[in-house]
């Protein structure tokens, strides 16, 4: 959840304010402004998509990509370009297609009508500065109709236009660079290199506004040497254009309004700035926060059913990115809800494959999907001189599938007193206290840290958010539920449990269950008497059988719930039964049902058990999201037998759909889970 910030002009910037009252403010835009109009492209987009100009390259004995890797600058290129007419009339083409069909920017807008600086200098060849009114602009790299490509034609003009400037303003101008990266290939730092001392005699102070993603060690350093001061604004993890266009905007503007009391924005531009502040309120408002563990898991299934007990020497293996805190957050991404995910991984190869997972999307053009918020993901960047085994480690899951979905194992690692750097955790303490976050999910990996979030500074949690809370398989069982207790008790609005914990914690330590009755549906005193799986799932479907039982249990959960839920609504337990689905229940009303698993359309020995519960899990929160945002009531709307059922019914047929496939990202891609949950909202209420 992200807003732009306030610089303070009045402060280390008041020469920048007081240049551009006197009139001697130059603003030197760069192409990062004309890239956020519509089918704008960088100066490597144009040599790389155009293919004559990879013919004339590879006429040369040039391949581009190899050159580019290999230091070549882009001025290098450029100049080989500009000898071959072909090449060279191809790229004039698209850059006058391109301008004629475009209009100016925001950004464009706001330097020419609302700044309004002495003069405007631009190594863009594109005219949308004088389409937006600018009445000065020097072009250092030519116009659209005469780009000057050569090295010393470039040159020369910089030359040329810096005479100019300095007949028209006098020594005592200042210069803010608009729309640059600095890297060292940067056609105008590379003029700028040269010519640093001569510009610098007659220059006073020299800006720079660049987004904290551009706000680096190297730049900073190339920055220094230069004599340009960086003013940094901030930018969301991803950001979209309209987050350029308000970051960008209200910095310049806030510029205007240091320098003049009456800074005569025209209306139109106030208009679509408000615009832009408000589509990001409510998007904030609408972003579900995922606390949870993010991992690996590398995945093994025999080839041979049969052996379903040990691995076999024959087998499929692979890994992708995994764990409740991941699965969650994408699921939401991929069914179109702004999502910001509180995980933490390390600098290593299974942090990446996480990162790579969350920063790109599944299905490239879908208009839908939308990528993870990760301003709060805690990318531990522990010393890289540290042992191996002192450094932090992106957590790792080794899943062994058998034929049977009772048999599956997993075996955590790297995952005991997990912690958040506190930074991280103040952030999201402050996005809960400023938002009324729709939805938040969590597990027992971070549950420590959770407290710290929900109840931030002391303010507690706000009543308007739900908290969706995925219990584990045991829970804390084997510590006396240290966690559940001490921890997360008053926290959680919608528990999914498992079997074992719905039994163990909220029925029997929480609640009223029988010790006998909690024999005979398997509840063991300690870890080495547990009963195996094949065992719990003979268990469950025995209780299923007996309506009484069944009801003896949901009211002994129900009671154990009253103690230990939040004591506003929504109040939930939904318990899961492997492949028999779940049952859901509400304490208050002790109403409960079974809702029945949906059989996997392949056959057992087809099946991929890994991460169903994940996704089961995943599209239930996702479900409960809809219905926070879509109903004026929603607290009466998630606490309809009817509505809770379908969400059951839902998330049985995602889970069930997850079984056909090995990976999780391949039932996103290849299965029908955007179709059945899109069918699902279309047939609500």
């Amino acid at each position: 959840m992200w807003e732009p910030n306030e610089i303070g002009w009045l402060g280390e910037y008041e020469k920048l304010v007081e240049a551009l009252k006197g009139d001697r403010l130059v603003v030197f835009v760069g192409n990062g402004v004309s890239r956020l109009s519509k089918g704008g492209k960088s100066w490597s987009d144009l040599f790389t998509e155009n293919p004559r100009i990879d013919d004339a390259l590879k006429s040369r004995g040039i391949n581009l990509e190899d050159a580019l890797g290999q230091g070549a600058s882009l001025l290098e290129i450029a100049q080989v370009v500009s000898e071959n007419p072909i090449a060279w009339n191809s790229l004039k083409n698209d850059l006058k297609e391109w301008n004629e069909s475009t209009s100016p920017n925001l950004i464009h807008r706001i330097i020419t009508q609302v700044l309004k600086p002495a003069s405007i200098v631009t190594t863009n060849f594109d005219i949308l500065l004088e389409k937006a009114c600018a009445k000065r602009v020097r072009h250092i790299h030519g116009d659209i109709l005469n780009p000057v490509l050569s090295e010393e034609d470039y040159f020369s003009r910089f030359e040329e236009v810096e005479n100019k400037l300095f007949d028209e303003i006098g020594g005592e101008r200042v210069l803010l660079f608009i729309g640059y990266g600095h890297s060292y290939d940067d056609f105008d730092i590379l003029s700028y290199r040269r010519d640093i001392q001569r510009f610098r005699t007659h220059t006073r102070p020299c800006f720079s506004l660049i987004s904290d993603r551009d706000d680096k060690p190297l730049v900073n350093t190339r920055l220094q040497r230069f004599g340009i001061t960086k003013i940094v604004y901030t930018l969301p993890r991803n950001p979209e254009p309209d987050d350029r266009f308000l970051a960008m905007g209200s910095a310049l503007i806030g510029l205007r309004k240091a320098a003049y009391d009456d800074p005569d924005i025209p209306g139109e531009i106030s208009s679509e700035i408000n615009r832009l502040e408000d589509d990001n309120k409510e998007k904030n408002r609408r972003t579900s926060l995922v606390i949870g563990l993010s991992s690996v898991n590398r995945i093994s299934r025999p080839k041979n059913p049969l052996q379903k007990k040990r691995m076999s020497s024959s087998t499929e293996e692979w890994e992708e990115a995994a764990a409740p805190g991941f699965v969650t957050a994408k699921t939401l991404a991929v069914l179109g809800h702004q999502v910001a995910l509180v995980s933490k991984i390390g600098q290593d190869s299974e942090g990446d494959t996480v990162r790579e997972a969350l920063t790109s999307k599944y299905v490239e053009d879908d208009k839908d999907e939308v990528i993870v918020d990760l301003d709060y993901l805690d990318e531990s960047k522990d010393d890289l001189r540290k042992a191996e085994h002192e450094r932090f480690k992106t957590c790792r899951s080794y899943v062994i599938i058998h034929s049977d979905v009772s048999g599956q194992r997993v075996m955590l690692d790297n995952h005991e007193d997990l912690k958040l750097d506190p930074e991280k955790v103040k952030d999201a303490q402050s996005a809960i206290e400023k938002y009324p976050i729709p939805v938040i999910f969590f597990d027992r990996f971070l549950s420590y840290d959770v407290r710290n979030v929900l109840e931030g500074h002391g303010g507690g949690l706000c009543p308007d958010s739900w908290t969706v809370y995925e219990t584990g398989t045991n829970g804390d069982r084997w510590k006396n539920y240290r966690l559940e207790k001490k921890v997360l008790h008053n926290l959680v609005n919608i528990a999914i449990a498992s079997f074992p914990f719905a039994r163990d914690f909220l029925a029997k330590d929480q609640g009223l269950l029988d010790g006998a009755f909690w024999e005979e549906l398997g509840g063991r005193d300690n870890k080495e008497e547990a009963i195996d799986a094949d065992a719990e799932q003979g268990v469950i479907d025995n209780l299923l059988n007996d309506k009484c039982k069944l009801k003896q249990l949901a009211n002994s959960i129900s009671e154990g719930a009253k103690k230990w839920l939040r004591e506003s609504d929504p109040r939930l337990v939904i318990v899961t039964l492997h492949k028999r689905g779940c049952i859901w229940i509400n304490p208050e009303t002790l109403a409960h049902k079974h809702v029945e698993g949906i059989a996997a359309a392949v056959p057992k020995k087809e099946w991929y058990t890994n991460m169903a519960g994940d996704v089961f899990r995943a599209v239930f929160t996702a479900a409960v999201l809809e219905v926070k945002c879509k109903y004026k009531n929603p607290k009466k709307m998630i606490n309809d037998p009817n509505i809770i059922e379908k969400i059951c019914v839902l998330s049985n047929e995602v889970a069930s759909e997850k079984i056909r496939f090995p990976t999780f990202k391949e039932t996103i891609t290849c299965g029908r889970v955007k179709e059945l949950f899109k069918e699902w909202k279309e047939n609500l209420p």
